[in-house]
């Protein structure tokens, strides 16, 4: 199946720049993670956010785990991490520990498909909660890949989904051990039975060492 080029790339810079132009950014998030592939298709990896809220951070985490490809399309990996979120004026710390299964295939052409599953237990809540992030990748050359997104979050002690994400945004790779992602975010949360959401902007830079 061929993807007209014009057709996809028009599409996906309107949803892109509407969203940016016409959302009102509330939140803006700063992510940085490290990478360091062994020959045995397994992966050490480092992640840590910073996130703003009016022009003031209130949440941080950081986490690191393997990740090791068993099976054709599957990747496996276990991680830990902490996180610290900031309430009014007293941080609060949390450990946490998840487990993740991601099934990647090229379904046309240039277009990667992504299904992540992952299992979360947070230590001081004593709970678990399950994500699952659909997301598809359209290479347009070695230096531009765009992507778009969703990721639900569901929270078993409450038994309902809380969080929900769509994702718009680009990836630019300057030099052949550094990636640029730069994205839009429109995040909803259930609070008290209603959806609430709020627009967020992003830019995450990985380093290949």
């Amino acid at each position: 199946m061929k993807v007209n080029k014009k057709f996809f790339y028009g599409i996906f810079f309107t949803m892109f720049f509407s969203a940016l132009l016409f959302s009102q950014v509330e939140e803006f998030y700063s992510i940085f993670s490290i990478h360091h592939k062994y020959k045995n298709r397994s992966e050490f990896k480092v992640s840590g956010t910073i996130r703003f809220k009016n022009n003031k951070n209130y949440y941080r985490k950081i986490y690191s785990g393997f990740v090791k490809s068993f099976i054709k399309h599957f990747d496996f990996g276990v991680f830990f991490g902490e996180k610290c979120k900031k309430k009014i004026t007293e941080w609060k710390n949390e450990s946490f520990l998840f487990q993740e299964v991601a099934y990647k295939t090229n379904a046309w052409g240039k277009i990667m498909v992504k299904d992540r599953n992952r299992i979360e237990y947070f230590f001081n809540k004593k709970e678990f909660r399950y994500r699952n992030m659909i997301r598809f990748n359209y290479t347009i050359n070695s230096i531009i890949k765009l992507w778009m997104g969703d990721e639900i979050k569901y929270f078993f002690k409450e038994e309902k989904i809380k969080k929900n994400e769509f994702f718009l945004g680009m990836v630019l790779k300057p030099k052949n051990f550094v990636f640029v992602n730069i994205f839009y975010d429109y995040k909803r949360e259930l609070i008290r039975n209603f959806w609430e959401a709020i627009d967020v902007l992003g830019i995450k830079i990985s380093f290949m060492v």
